[in-house]
Order: C-alpha cells, then sequence, then structure tokens
C-alpha cells in the first residue's frame, strides 16, 4: 500500500512478484502491467449495466439521482458529448425504468451557452421532461435566507426598533431621481433585510452587470445569485459583531469587490488613499475614499443618479445618522476629490474619472482661458439667449417710444462701444461690489442703468471656465490631428 503509486517505476518487481507466486507467466504478467498503467475508460453500456445492478440490489422504491454542475461549459462545442448525454439519459431511463434520474444545471440560459456546430440543442432537452428557469430577479430571497436569517428574539427586536423609528428611517433614507428604489415596507421588511437595505439588492445586481459590460472585471464574476451571496456575506461580515442600528453603507461592497477589479480600475481607488490631500492621515478607512467607491460602483449604473442627495443616501452608516452633517461630510469629500481630478464635476452630478479620463482632464485643466473670455460668455447668454432685446419699449402694451440701452456685464462693453443715455449693468460674483443695498444704490445712482446684481455664487463661472477650456482642447485636438493627416499625405 505504501508503495502503489510507484506502480510505473517497480513493475520488473511486481513481474516477478507475481511469476514467483505462480499467478502468471511472465510474458502474460508483462502484458497486464502494460494494459494496467492505460487510463482506465468506461462506455455507456458498461455504465448503464454497472448502475442497473446496484439498483436490482435496493428495495423496490430505492431511487437515485445524479447531479451534473455547469452541463453547458461541459459540453461546450463538442457535439459528441451531448450526444453522449442524450444516449446516458435515454438508456438509464429504459434500463431503470425511471428510478435513475439525471439533473443537469447552468448557470446561463443553456441555448445560449451551448454552441454546438450542426445540432439543435432542443433534441437533448427533449429527453429532460422537467425544465426549471431560476433567474436572478428574486436574488433577495435566496439572500434573506440563506445569510439574513434570524433568530426569533432578534427578528422581534428589529420589528420593535423600526417602529420605534419608521419616521426616521424613511426621512435619512431618500433618493433624489427619477427611478423607484425599494425601500423598507414595513416591520417585518426591516427585519428579514437588516443590516442591508432593499434597494441595494436590485442596485448592486446592476453594477455588477456595468462592472462586466464596461471591462472592469474578468467575465468570470458571475452575475447570478453565487456573486450576490459572496457580496453580501462579506459585507455582512463586517458589521456582525457590532449592536442593532449600524447598516451596510454601499461603499463596503467594493471591499468585496475588490479582487475581481481589473488593475487600470483598482489603481485609481489605490492612488486616492495615498494622495495626502484626499487621506492625508492614512486611514484605513478614509471616508473621502469611500465616496469615491460609491461612485466607481454606479459610474455606469443608469438606476441611480451621482448627485449630492443619492450619493449621502448611500453613504448611510447607521439609522441614527444625522443626514444633514453627513451631507455636509460628503459634500467635503467631492470638493476634494474634484480639486483631485478623481471626480468630475456635471452640473449637479458628479462622475467618477478612469485613468485615462485623469489624464485628459488635467490635459483640459493646464488649457488656458482669461477671466475677460469668461465674462464674455455669460455676456452672450444673457444678452443673446435670456434676454434679446435691443430696446426698451414704452409703454410695453404699445411700445410708441423705444430707446436703444447699453449692455455691460463687470463694466466690460458687450459687442463695442456702445453710447446709448440708458444701460443694463450685469454684476457677477467676479465683479468687485458689496453686495449690500446701500453700496448697490449709490452705484446705480452714479448714472442712468439698471442694475442685475446675480447671486453670489461662482459656480456657474467655473462651470462655462470649465466649458471653455474644454472647447479650446478640443480645437487644439482638432488641429493637431489636421496637421498630422496632411503630413501623412506629404
Amino acid at each position: 500500500e505504501a508503495s502503489r503509486h510507484k506502480f510505473g517505476f517497480i513493475q520488473d518487481k511486481v513481474v516477478e512478484a507475481l511469476v514467483s507466486i505462480g499467478f502468471m507467466s511472465e510474458a502474460a504478467a508483462r502484458n497486464w502491467c502494460e494494459k494496467t498503467v492505460n487510463p482506465y475508460a468506461i462506455c455507456i453500456d458498461d455504465f448503464v449495466r454497472l448502475v442497473k445492478e446496484y439498483m436490482d440490489n435496493q428495495a423496490p422504491n430505492h431511487h437515485l439521482v445524479f447531479l451534473v454542475d455547469e452541463m453547458g461549459q461541459y459540453i461546450g462545442e463538442d457535439s459528441n458529448l451531448m450526444l453522449n448525454l442524450q444516449t446516458l439519459t435515454e438508456d438509464l431511463g429504459v434500463a431503470c425504468r425511471g428510478k435513475v434520474w439525471i439533473i443537469v444545471t447552468s448557470q446561463q440560459d443553456i441555448d445560449s451557452v451551448t454552441k454546438v456546430k450542426g445540432n439543435d440543442f432542443s433534441k437533448i432537452q427533449g429527453r429532460f421532461d422537467t425544465r426549471l428557469s431560476l433567474s436572478s430577479a428574486n436574488v433577495d430571497e435566496v439572500i434573506r435566507k440563506r445569510i439574513l436569517a434570524k433568530g426569533l428574539t432578534a427578528e422581534q427586536t428589529l420589528r420593535l426598533t423600526y417602529e420605534q423609528k419608521a419616521t426616521i428611517i424613511k426621512n435619512l433614507i431618500t433618493f433624489h431621481d427619477r427611478v423607484e428604489k425599494k425601500l423598507y415596507a414595513d416591520a417585518d421588511d426591516f427585519s428579514a433585510v437588516y443590516p442591508f437595505i432593499p434597494y441595494q439588492f436590485n442596485l448592486l445586481g446592476d453594477v455588477l452587470t456595468s462592472i462586466r459590460t464596461h471591462g472592469a472585471t474578468g467575465k468570470h464574476l458571475s452575475e447570478g445569485e453565487r456573486s450576490m451571496l459572496a457580496l453580501f456575506q462579506e459585507s455582512a461580515k463586517t458589521v456582525m459583531d457590532k449592536c442593532i442600528g449600524p447598516l451596510v453603507p454601499f461603499n463596503m461592497f467594493y471591499d468585496a469587490l475588490y479582487n475581481f477589479l481589473d488593475h487600470s480600475h483598482k489603481v485609481v481607488i489605490d492612488r486616492a488613499w495615498e494622495n495626502s490631500h484626499v487621506n492625508p492621515e492614512k486611514r484605513e478607512d478614509c471616508f473621502t475614499v469611500n465616496v469615491l467607491k460609491v461612485l466607481f460602483m454606479i459610474k455606469y449604473v443608469n438606476q441611480v443618479e451621482s448627485n449630492l442627495e443619492n450619493i449621502t443616501t448611500l453613504m448611510i452608516p447607521d439609522i441614527d445618522t444625522d443626514r444633514i452633517a453627513l451631507r455636509a461630510e460628503v459634500e467635503r469629500a467631492l470638493d476634494v476629490l474634484v480639486r483631485q481630478k478623481f471626480v468630475e464635476r456635471e452640473g449637479d452630478l458628479y462622475v467618477f474619472l478612469t485613468n485615462e479620463e485623469q489624464e485628459i482632464s488635467r490635459e483640459i485643466d493646464k488649457m488656458p482661458v482669461e477671466m475677460s473670455d469668461v465674462i464674455s460668455k455669460v455676456a452672450q447668454l444673457i444678452f443673446e439667449e435670456a434676454y434679446k432685446e435691443r430696446r426698451y419699449r414704452y409703454p410695453a402694451h404699445s411700445g410708441r417710444y423705444s430707446f436703444a440701452f447699453n449692455q455691460l456685464i463687470d463694466d466690460y462693453v458687450y459687442k463695442g462701444n456702445q453710447s446709448n443715455d440708458i444701460s443694463v449693468h450685469v454684476l457677477t460674483p467676479n465683479a468687485a461690489v458689496s453686495n449690500e443695498e446701500m453700496a448697490l444704490r449709490m452705484m446705480s445712482g452714479q448714472g442712468q442703468e439698471v442694475l442685475v446684481v446675480l447671486p453670489n455664487d461662482v459656480s456657474f463661472l467655473n462651470e462655462l471656465r470649465s466649458a471653455l477650456k474644454i472647447k479650446n482642447y478640443l480645437l487644439r485636438e482638432s488641429m493637431a490631428s489636421n496637421t498630422a493627416q496632411r503630413f501623412a499625405k506629404i
């Protein structure tokens, strides 16, 4: 027994032993040894015969089930393997009279996985009378039973907690977009799903799909219950030792996803963690980095808009969280990420930037734009789009008298010299003028003009500056491309 694994190296000794005890001749022993080292093979008929002999020795009502996982991947494009399965199923059914069953599984629709050339897979499906299609639409039910099942005491405690804080929880978990999100329906739902929130099941499924679609991970990341189970299980472990109250914020799912992600995407998060502005104290659990993780996961997901309110909701760590304070913390984190070019702001939305997008963003940021160009753009938007009138008409209903007026913005005259008696003067936050009413009245009294004071918010000026930088960048790239084409022709 200690040396049987060495059979291939001790055949001479085996032959000698067989001959010495008179069991075989030397020629027969040599022939037997050669056949013994050949791969073991069994045909379908022999296998069916062995199974039938086994069933004949069992009780009359005894049944046998063979479970075969991932049959679609096993068959692949080999038509012989498909025919073997078909023959085996038929022969077992005939020989054992329905007492032996074969159950096969496939992760996806078996017709889409198996691509057997010249054969319709429906032929073999006909041999399997019972077919069950198990989709991931109700993955939350699987997770509730396999991971989140709780004891009687825990269920009662959670129900009582929800009844006491139902209003607080409803006001805490809110989304500002048009897509409906599943929230806690009642105390029983809260007890069954805690420490997760119902919307996380569908949203995480969309995240997995988007990650596969946009190449952030390999195709090996399954799209069904198994991946979801693993992610929810790993996330639940992080809060399993805490008292009732903590929730699983959406950024925790990133840690469970980390090993599946492509390096080009992981490196962005890793670089943010090492950035002295993003994580000055080099904390393992950095809030600003956690916000970036959330933005990465929802980058390609249409189910949730990446605005400030929604990001705040995704980051809620406890049912007793002060949402106003959390919102302010999220806003500060987003400002840091925008300044460090990990995130780009598009109106009210914040967008995660990949490595390539960050490089382009840095190039755009280097483009020179004068403040006069920004003010000129503001003037164009106001006097060409918002207010297109060139003359003041009095009275308004008849317009009997018509007066031309100057168009000014922050002391800049729009469209050349204007020498009219009256003016419309727009003041942006860039103007060094106090917004106090008395100061504005004094300024207005110096000339015959109407002052229009824009809100003291420079965000729209910054967005216009960014838009002009993008325009200049595209113009530069277009010119470079045209030059390269001309040189190529030469």
